[in-house]
Order: C-alpha cells, then sequence, then structure tokens
C-alpha cells in the first residue's frame, strides 16, 4: 500500500513537471535525439548508435557523465529531470507498476 502510494504521487508529480518543463522550453531526451539525430548525438557523445537508440526508447538511461554533457550541449534544454522522467515515464510498460 505504501509502495503504491509513493508510486501515484511521483507520477502526478512527473506529470506536473512535465507540463511546467513544456511551459519553459525544456525538451525531453527522445524529442532531442529524433530533432538532432541518432548519428549526429552518437558522433557528439562518441558512443555507439544503437546506445542512442535504447535511450530514444526509455530503455536505458545514460550515464552520468553523458548526462552531464547532454546538458552542456544543449545548454540546459534537455535537463537532467527530463532525462529521469523519460526513463521512468508510466507509459513505459516496462517500468509500469502493476498493482
Amino acid at each position: 500500500m505504501f509502495l503504491r502510494t509513493r508510486i501515484k504521487r511521483f507520477n502526478a508529480l512527473s506529470r506536473a513537471e512535465g507540463k511546467h518543463m513544456a511551459a519553459k522550453g525544456v525538451i525531453g531526451l527522445k524529442e532531442w535525439i529524433e530533432k538532432e539525430g541518432v548519428q549526429t548525438v552518437s558522433k557528439v557523445l562518441r558512443v555507439d548508435e544503437s546506445t542512442v537508440r535504447h535511450w530514444r526508447r526509455g530503455w536505458v538511461l545514460p550515464k552520468a557523465t553523458q548526462m552531464q554533457k547532454i546538458v552542456a550541449i544543449t545548454k540546459g534544454a534537455v535537463s537532467y529531470a527530463s532525462m529521469i522522467e523519460t526513463h521512468l515515464a508510466p507509459s513505459n510498460k516496462k517500468n509500469r507498476f502493476r498493482g
């Protein structure tokens, strides 16, 4: 019961934060990758294209150092919160709580 309440509260906060970030001009990792292209992102960050595809689909998160580079390259347009939110989004079937 406690865990279910915590997850519901997290999902509600994520949706509210997402609306706030959209109004602020912050984009998600997925949108940034789609805008720039998988090949471009993989060359800039010096990672394999399959790794970038996994990030885009929300299967894995970039490493902390890669997150820092992404935030620096985009000048804050992609934030740490938006990257983590993409990974933990309720629509991602792999991470959905089934209670």
